[in-house]
Order: C-alpha cells, then structure tokens, then sequence
C-alpha cells in the first residue's frame, strides 16, 4: 500500500510580532534586548513546530525567518526537525513552496496603514 506523502507546513514569522518584544531595540541587531528578542522568537517558533508535530503525525515543517533578512533564529535552540529557510535570496518567497498544504504566518505584523 502506497503511504501519502507527509503534510507540509510553512510558518512565516517576524521578529516584531513574538511575545514579549515591544521596543525598538528589540529589533535591532547588535543590542542586548536584539539577542532576548532572537530567544523569544526561538522559543515561540520551537513549540509552534512541536505542537504541528504532536498534532500532524509527522509533517514537513518549514520555518522562514522573515526578519531583515533572517539570521535572527537561535538555530541550536531550534525544534531539530524544523526545516529552516533564511538569508537571501529566499528561493519561494513569503508564501513558501508551492506544493505545501498549509501556510501558518506566526509573529507577523502589518505595515503602516495596511492593518
């Protein structure tokens, strides 16, 4: 019997949504709130990937660090089965791969006046 592919799951997040982070320097590389704030959107991304995994029964997790250019994740900190996508170019855009099932946008804020 053929066994159907695992369910992809593509979060997009940001750095000035996570809980916790409301200042400017927050944001902001090279500030000691910069580094809390990295642990914080760590944390909140590693128990979203957890609980997709305890519910889902083994998907395909994509994380995309939509802050600046990503590099703000604690990557050792990170859920180990998260499959990470950072830097750029980014090669799918906000919206992730084409063939995921599922899109979750976690931490995001709007711009100004699209809210």
């Amino acid at each position: 019997m053929k066994h159907p592919p695992p369910m992809k799951i593509y979060i997009l997040t940001d750095l000035e949504g996570v809980a916790g982070v409301v200042t400017p320097s927050q944001t902001s590389k090279g500030t000691k709130d910069y580094e809390e704030a990295r642990r914080l959107l760590t944390a909140e991304l590693t128990s979203a990937v957890d609980g997709i995994l305890s519910a889902s029964g083994g998907a395909e997790v994509y994380v995309n660090d939509g802050h600046n250019g990503g590099f703000n994740l604690v990557l050792e900190n990170l859920h180990e089965e998260a499959k990470i996508v950072h830097g750029a170019p980014r090669p799918h855009g906000p919206r992730g791969p084409r063939r995921v099932l599922r899109r979750c946008l976690l931490n995001r804020v709007p711009r100004d006046g699209r809210g």
